[in-house]
């Protein structure tokens, strides 16, 4: 008869673990919104962003990609200029994850920025809803409207705001 291995295992604060002090677990699933500049940040900066978000979140969470991300990721993979390949390697990257169901498409009508603080900022949404972007002015205009925001910070990080 076969024995049973003995594990060792040591009781770990997942908190410090994580080291999100930001994002604290609740019951209901976080709805994190990917911006274009933040999908595109895994090929200008070769880091994969969703295994980062995937080693800090705690909880439940679904990752959304807004509509427009992929007409705008389309839109610069179209024109010549640095980022053009990138935004190919992006929008390719991105549909595969779609399909696999490791993101979900979020369809949506008009301007992204207004969009994603008008989403974010309504009463339903408030408290469960993240927004990962680069884009300065609509970080600062989610704060003024007390929603959270996830960052890159330097090329290998991401930070909780």
């Amino acid at each position: 008869m076969k024995k049973k291995p003995k594990f060792k295992h040591k009781s770990v604060n997942i908190r410090e673990a994580i080291k999100a002090p930001n994002i604290p677990p609740t019951a209901e699933p976080k709805i994190l919104l990917l911006d274009t500049n933040f999908v595109m940040a895994p090929f200008l900066y070769h880091t994969d962003v969703l295994e980062e978000l995937r080693d800090k979140m705690e909880g439940s969470y679904s990752i959304f990609i807004p509509s427009m991300v992929l007409t705008e990721l389309a839109g610069i993979k179209g024109k010549r200029g640095r980022d053009a390949p990138n935004a190919a390697a992006a929008f390719k990257w991105l549909q595969k994850k779609i399909e696999s169901h490791e993101v979900k498409l979020m369809l949506m009508t008009g301007s992204m920025d207004p969009w994603m603080l008008d989403f974010a900022a309504k009463k339903e949404n408030k408290g469960k809803t993240v927004v990962c972007t680069n884009d300065v002015e609509l970080r600062k205009s989610l704060k003024k409207k007390g929603v959270k925001v996830i960052t890159m910070l330097g090329r290998k990080k991401l930070a909780f705001s």
